[in-house]
């Protein structure tokens, strides 16, 4: 199959650094780790030993003014300004703040000694160092390498093919259909030729095609195996595309990390290989990287003709996901379904097949909700409400195309038309 070009998918290595770099570059980290936690523990206690401020208080000045004001007092009493009882009683109220904002004034001057801040500073800085030494003990990992968000999130542990086998062997094996007499010989025929033949690879790939017929899917993946020793180096990107199909058959749909090497083989010689994205995607999908898989599948969605029967699977896959993780659709399934759309699904399992329609339908009716559309998307909407029981909500979409594209006869015109089809009218 040919597609235009997408990046590739491969999964990057972390470079390793030999044991000499790895020294050097751990006693660095300890040197800055323990220098940072020093300042942080300095700036922490210094408000303990910083020298304080000598610099009079609003207190202090309050009491100078409130001198100043009983020296005034015998002046005013000659100038005549305050009788003589006036200004007793003056000066008791002046000599009562007086005395107040002397006690306030000492108080403010309390501070304890400086012996004592220096010893609670050392004991608080050993304590920080102390802690934060400890708290990297417990979840410190002394001389990993750095892992970038780019790599952490290529990087999915899988299970090995032989595990998955045997974990699915029984549910695997009672998928192999029964061959007919005529079929169980010529098979048995075909398998005697290549045991005096082992160099075969025509016979081989006959084999794998044979036993994949017949649902024998850890048998043909075996089978696979054979040719892919036999091609070595020749091996196309094709092979390695069969060779991944045939493992994640075997394993009951799961993708092994023997199945996900062949698939970067296969992407490494042909990037545009569809089938190998597509596994590719299954391969994010199943280890909790939902939109990695979404966009790989939303790529081959925009490939060759829109009505392409290998298409419905992928739009079936990208819709469980995104409900599944709660992620949005991507805008290739946001363009509504068409009737072929619809009935295309007639082979997909009945929930797969309710689940994208009605992600689409939504998709359709939330844009033109929102942002309005053509009259032949309001028809489609309306159509398919009416083929998915929904008819009182596409009576009230009805109504509104109605009242949007009332100046347009052609436009009412295929809205009548797409009631008609839903049921809605005669």
């Amino acid at each position: 199959m040919s597609g235009i070009q997408v990046s590739n998918c491969d999964i990057p290595q972390t470079i390793k650094c030999g044991s000499q770099c790895e020294g050097n570059e751990t006693v660095v980290f300890y040197i800055i780790a323990i220098l940072g936690s020093a300042v942080i523990a300095y700036l922490v206690i210094l408000p303990l030993i910083r020298p304080h401020s000598t610099t009079p208080s609003d207190t202090a000045s309050d009491i100078d003014v409130y001198k100043d004001q009983l020296s005034e007092l015998d002046s005013d009493i000659t100038r005549g300004v305050l009788t003589p009882e006036e200004a007793e009683t003056s000066r008791v109220e002046i000599s009562r703040r007086l005395l107040a904002a002397a006690k306030s004034d000492d108080a403010q001057s309390s501070v304890a000694p400086l012996q004592v801040n220096r010893r609670a500073a050392g004991g608080m800085f050993i304590a920080l160092m102390a802690f934060a030494a400890g708290l990297y003990v417990y979840l410190g990992a002394d001389g990993l390498p750095d892992q970038p968000l780019a790599v952490r999130t290529a990087e999915i542990e899988l299970p090995a093919q032989d595990t998955l086998e045997a974990q699915f062997a029984d549910t695997v094996d009672a998928l192999a259909i029964e061959p007919a007499a005529r079929e169980a010989d010529l098979l048995s025929q075909l398998q005697d030729v290549l045991a005096s033949r082992p160099d075969d690879i025509q016979g081989h790939r006959l084999l794998v095609t044979t036993l994949n017929n017949f649902r024998q899917y850890r048998d043909a993946r075996s089978a696979q195996d054979r040719v892919m020793s036999l091609l070595g180096d020749t091996a196309t990107g094709e092979d390695f595309s069969d060779h991944a199909e045939t493992m994640i058959f075997a394993a009951r749909g799961v993708v092994s990390a023997e199945a996900n090497a062949a698939l970067t083989e296969a992407l490494a010689r042909d990037a545009t290989d569809r089938r190998a994205r597509y596994y590719r995607a299954i391969s994010f999908a199943q280890n909790q990287q939902p939109q990695r898989a979404i966009d790989i599948w939303a790529s081959l969605l925009d490939e060759d003709e829109v009505d392409a029967p290998w298409k419905e699977p992928i739009r079936a896959q990208i819709t469980r996901v995104a409900g599944q993780y709660g992620l949005p659709l991507p805008q290739q399934l946001l363009r509504g379904p068409s009737q072929a759309d619809i009935e295309a699904t007639e082979d997909m399992s009945a929930e797969d097949r309710a689940a994208m329609i009605e992600a689409m339908v939504e998709g359709l009716a939330e844009r033109l909700a929102t942002e309005g559309g053509e009259a032949a998307e309001w028809a489609r909407l309306i159509t398919a409400l009416g083929v998915l029981g929904q008819t009182e909500r596409a009576d009230a979409i009805y109504t509104e195309a109605r009242q949007t594209f009332a100046q347009s006869p052609p436009a009412l015109e295929m809205i009548e038309d797409a009631a008609r089809n839903a049921g809605l009218t005669q």
